[in-house]
């Protein structure tokens, strides 16, 4: 109640809460400008900075060092699209020629075919026709 009614309080001082509010307007005006002044004078740095990069991404493109350096780099990525392409190759024919399940298979069906005949050859009639 006691914390209601301060509230109620500071509520009841219109002309107190004018005045904080414009207090507060005007310190957030302020931060507004400050920020945009900032905001241009980062624009500014920026578009200093890549004139300076552009100029020297093109005096390396110029020289024979920057040349021989993208031909390089354009020989690497067709080396790492080979790569590519040859791993994944080999990959898939791994896959197609696994024979351990064939394998296993043939070995079960092995075992089995074992397993009839000793239960046939054991078998009496077996014995005693010989």
């Amino acid at each position: 109640m006691t914390a209601m009614r301060q509230e109620m309080a500071e509520l009841d001082d219109i002309d107190g809460m004018r005045q904080r509010a414009g207090e507060t307007m005007r310190y957030l005006t302020d931060l507004k400008e400050q920020y945009m002044r900032r905001r241009e004078g980062m624009r500014a740095q920026l578009s200093a900075m890549a004139a300076s990069c552009e100029a020297a991404k093109r005096e390396a493109a110029m020289s024979e060092v920057g040349r021989e350096l993208e031909n390089l780099e354009q020989k690497l990525r067709a080396y790492e699209t080979n790569i590519f392409s040859l791993r994944e190759f080999v990959e898939t024919k791994g896959r197609e020629i696994d024979f351990e399940p064939i394998r296993a298979d043939c070995a079960q069906v092995v075992r089995q075919l074992n397993e009839a005949t000793k239960r046939f050859v054991d078998d009496d009639k077996f014995a005693s026709a010989f």
